[in-house]
C-alpha cells in the first residue's frame, strides 16, 4: 500500500535490517579511556567474550551470554553513526520469512514463540518494558495483478510451510472492516492479514538489553570504533580457543 504513513502496509518494516559483526572469545583487549564508562585495572576491560558491535544483535548476544554467567564485554562506536537498532519500525516478521528457505522460516517461527517470555523476563530484570505486542500484520497489494500474484504466493507458503503458517486472504470488504476508517484507494482489490507477526518498541527493547547486560555484571564501551582485529602469535582453526588477540580501536 503506497501512502498511507500512518497504516498497516505491505512490507511496512523488516525486523533490525543489521548483521551481526565479529565475537571473539577469550580476549584480553587494550583500550582508550573512555568517558562512557569508568576503566578497570588502568586502562583494561577483561572478558571471557567480547562483542564487536554493540547494536540490537550484539546486545541481544551479550545479554544471552552475560545472563548464563559469562564475563561480556561490548565496544561500540559513536551514538551519532546511523544505526538501523534505533532507527526502525520494531516489527517482528515471521509470515514472509524463508519462502525459499524452510529451515528459515522455522526458526524464525520458533524465537517469536519465546518472545513473551523474553519480554517479560527483560521487564522483570530492568523496569523496562519492551512493549512487545503479537497484532498480526496486513498486506495490502496494489491492482488486481499484484493482489493475485500475493494470494498465488500465500498459498504456496502454506503448502511448503505447513500447519504452523497462518496467513489469510481477504476480499476488499473484508479488508475495508477490519482497518476500520482507514480508506481503502481505488486500486486496492483486497489484501491479507497474518497473525504471526508482532511487534516491540525499539528503542524501549535496546535500552532493556543494555541495562540487562550491566545488571549482569557485563561493560559496554561506547566511542570504541573497532578498526581492526590482529591476531598474535599465528593463529590456526584447531588451536582458536588458545588464540590471543589485539584489537585495536580507532
Amino acid at each position: 500500500m503506497r501512502g498511507y504513513s500512518d497504516s498497516p502496509r505491505r512490507h511496512c518494516f523488516k525486523g533490525p535490517p543489521i548483521c551481526s559483526r565479529t565475537v571473539i572469545r577469550d580476549v584480553e583487549s587494550t583500550l582508550a579511556q573512555t568517558q562512557a564508562e569508568p576503566m578497570t585495572n588502568g586502562n583494561q576491560h577483561k572478558a571471557d567474550v567480547l562483542i564487536v558491535g554493540g547494536g540490537v544483535v550484539g546486545a541481544s548476544i551479550a545479554y544471552g551470554l552475560a545472563a548464563e554467567g559469562a564475563r561480556v564485554g561490548v565496544l561500540d562506536a559513536e551514538d551519532s553513526d546511523f544505526s538501523a537498532s534505533r532507527g526502525n519500525f520494531g516489527m517482528i516478521s515471521i509470515s514472509n520469512k524463508g519462502f525459499n528457505n524452510l529451515a528459515y522460516f522455522r526458526l524464525s517461527y520458533a524465537s517469536s514463540r519465546l518472545w513473551p517470555e523474553f519480554a517479560s523476563t527483560l521487564r522483570e530484570q530492568t523496569g523496562i518494558d519492551p512493549a512487545f505486542d503479537l497484532k498480526g500484520k496486513i498486506y495490502l497489494p496494489v491492482g488486481d495483478a499484484e493482489f493475485a500474484a500475493h494470494a498465488e504466493k500465500v498459498a504456496e507458503y502454506a503448502r511448503r510451510v505447513g500447519a504452523d503458517y497462518r496467513h489469510d486472504i481477504l476480499n476488499r470488504a473484508d479488508l475495508q472492516q477490519l482497518l476500520g476508517n482507514v480508506r481503502l484507494g481505488e486500486r486496492v482489490a483486497g489484501g491479507s492479514f497474518s497473525p504471526l507477526d508482532g511487534l516491540a518498541e525499539p528503542l524501549r527493547l535496546y535500552s532493556g538489553l543494555i541495562n540487562a547486560i550491566r545488571r549482569h555484571g557485563g561493560w559496554v564501551l561506547r566511542d570504541h570504533r573497532v578498526g581492526r582485529i590482529e591476531h598474535q602469535g599465528g593463529i590456526s582453526p584447531s588451536k582458536a580457543t588458545g588464540a590471543r588477540f589485539r584489537i585495536v580501536v580507532e
